[in-house]
């Protein structure tokens, strides 16, 4: 086995050598001819599949090769033909497999003093045709609004000094629900490397998710580095940040008399013991989220769903409470620990639990 993965690696090593060699020329421009640049290679990855591919046509040409030296002229040629063919196929796989771009540095760039940063934008390309890419050729940066019919990049960038003591990154997507949605690894294990990022689907996130705010987190070395909120809508809709939040409390007591509920106006809130002849209410706090579904759920210390609430968010700012009677409960299904499950458009959010007592 160990001689057969030598042999692996070996003839691997020599395809993808060989596809470098017959880069087409006007790749391997010189670098007297472009004093101040500096050509890069970047391997972004490398389709498994197409190499195993090529190495089957490259040993079938083996094969044949050497059957080809046994046989009568007539069979031999004919041999020798199927083996060349093979070896084209093989190189061809070779090529496919290697997914490359070439990019030309300033060698005269010094971004030592530039910030590292995390990003958020439409698109980048290569606008000026220089095969060099600058702040300047990223669409729409910083956005934090997108359509669900636009396109999307979430990345980093890390200049020199930062690229010698981290050489991975990741970003993470989490839906207006908390949900992580999306995750993606970034190597910056590449020189001269200085942005990389994950190419998202607004459309799908808004087909899947809804319309709401979003979280992109972003990590480097491992470690959380930073967290950019965005917002997703309905392309022709106006775009609408949305939030939960969700707590127990004793009850809401209108103390202004404005008939509007605030946060400071729900008293009790944080408990987590509650005793049979205590008043309880569990509320769904909206915001932004018109049109959605919330519901809340009630479960008993053995696992048992017994009540639950369901309505549609009517407003764009709406507390949604629902009564516990935890006098009756208690009678019914005893003491013990209680939760209530939060659910956002048939989807589970957050749950609470609680201690209830005589």
């Amino acid at each position: 086995m160990k001689g057969k993965n030598l042999f692996r690696g070996l003839v691997e090593k020599v395809l993808l050598g060989t596809v470098f060699a017959i880069t087409p020329s006007h790749i391997h421009r010189s670098l007297e001819s472009t004093a101040l640049a500096q050509q890069v290679i970047i391997i972004d990855n490398l389709d498994q599949e197409k190499m195993n591919q090529a190495m089957t046509h490259m040993a079938v040409s083996s094969m044949l090769g050497v059957v080809a030296n046994n046989v009568d002229y007539k069979d031999g040629t004919l041999l020798r033909g199927l083996a060349q063919l093979n070896r084209d196929m093989a190189w061809i796989n070779a090529s496919q497999a290697r997914n490359t771009k070439v990019v030309i540095i300033n060698n005269n760039r010094n971004d030592q003093n530039e910030t590292s940063r995390t990003f958020l934008a439409y698109d980048a390309s290569d606008k000026n045709n220089d095969s060099n890419l600058s702040w300047s050729e990223f669409d729409a940066l910083d956005r934090n609004i997108f359509c669900s019919e636009q396109i999307m990049i979430a990345g980093i960038y890390l200049n020199q000094k930062d690229r010698k003591s981290f050489n991975r990154g990741m970003v993470k997507i989490y839906s207006p629900l908390g949900k992580e949605i999306h995750s993606k690894d970034l190597n910056f294990n590449l020189p001269y490397n200085e942005w990389r990022w994950s190419n998202l689907s607004p459309q799908k996130m808004f087909e899947y998710y809804g319309p709401g705010s979003y979280v992109a987190t972003f990590y480097i070395g491992g470690k959380f580095w930073e967290a950019r909120k965005f917002v997703i809508h309905k392309h022709g809709e106006q775009a609408r940040e949305s939030s939960f939040r969700t707590f127990i409390c004793n009850f809401w007591r209108d103390m202004d008399g404005n008939n509007s509920a605030v946060d400071s106006e729900f008293i009790g809130q944080n408990k987590s013991q509650y005793r049979r002849n205590e008043k309880m209410i569990s509320v769904i706090h909206a915001v932004g989220s018109r049109d959605r579904e919330a519901e809340m759920k009630v479960i008993n210390p053995r696992g048992e769903q017994y009540a639950s609430y369901k309505r549609i968010i009517e407003k764009d700012n709406l507390y949604m409470p629902m009564n516990i009677d935890l006098r009756n409960d208690f009678n019914i299904h005893g003491p013990g620990t209680y939760t209530v499950s939060f659910h956002i458009d048939n989807r589970f959010f957050e749950a609470r639990s609680f201690e209830l007592t005589e």
